[in-house]
């Protein structure tokens, strides 16, 4: 194991003391942490680690400080902690596009129901708006994979703003990174062929008609087809994990 591994393992284990320090001991918004002579008196590190633990805390959003006060912990929200932890991704890594894209998969079918039985009629009207706007884009000649993600992506915006689910929101935009970064590379032609234009509109329509319908079984049928883990949204076959076989 070289140096740096060394490192990254025990800021790792630096940030599970810490965070198991805050849990076991009640702490809350704004309560302040021991001191940094007692934090490494405690957990028997140099002060250069446990000020990289510290980065990493607050890169987060869970702890806080400020000038001429001690650290404290902080309360962010959930999706607070998840967009700080993506936003530091780099993209487009295979496993980690593979990884966002299952947990957008997952949000998405979860949030389905709600975001049927919510959507009002200026909703449903945006929808549909954004579902029409991809199908002209997918007839022209040749189709422009920039437009189409960012189409692509805007109709699944409005499928799930009346869920309201922000973690949601996160997950898709970062994944908008990657298809803005994805149109550049040479193999995109085959990514928008006639056949998967015309069978991704398909798929829209499908899951547009179930929220008519007011009918969250058939959205969430519709959805999961078009979400097949095999295929991103826009097409592109999903980069193999580490040992997978395509």
């Amino acid at each position: 194991m070289n140096r740096k591994s060394r490192q990254q393992t025990l800021t790792e284990q630096l940030i599970g003391q810490i965070t198991g320090y805050i849990r076991e001991n009640g702490l809350r918004s704004g309560d302040p942490l021991p001191t940094e002579s007692e934090m490494v008196k405690r957990f028997g590190v140099s002060r250069v680690a446990l000020r990289e633990a510290f980065c990493y805390l607050k890169a987060l959003g869970l702890i806080v400080s400020r000038r001429g006060s001690c650290l404290r912990v902080a309360n962010p929200g959930m999706a607070d902690v998840v967009e700080s932890v993506i936003s530091r991704v780099c993209l487009p890594e295979a496993n980690i596009v593979h990884e966002l894209f299952e947990l957008r998969r997952t949000l998405e079918l979860g949030c389905i129901a709600d975001a049927v039985e919510n959507a009002s009629e200026a909703d449903l009207r945006t929808m549909e708006a954004a579902r029409r706007e991809f199908e002209r884009l997918a007839a022209e000649t040749p189709p422009d994979g920039a437009l189409l993600d960012e189409a692509e992506v805007k109709f699944h915006y409005a499928l799930f703003s009346p869920a309201g689910c922000r973690i949601l929101g996160v997950v898709q935009a970062a994944l908008r990174e990657f298809f803005h970064l994805k149109v550049t590379q040479p193999q995109d032609a085959l990514w928008y062929s006639r056949e998967k234009l015309r069978q991704l509109c398909s798929e829209h329509k499908a899951i547009a008609d179930a929220f008519l319908a007011r009918s969250p079984e058939a959205a969430f049928t519709a959805l999961r087809l078009h979400l097949n883990s095999k295929t991103y949204a826009s097409g592109a076959p999903l980069p193999q994990k580490n040992g997978e076989r395509s």
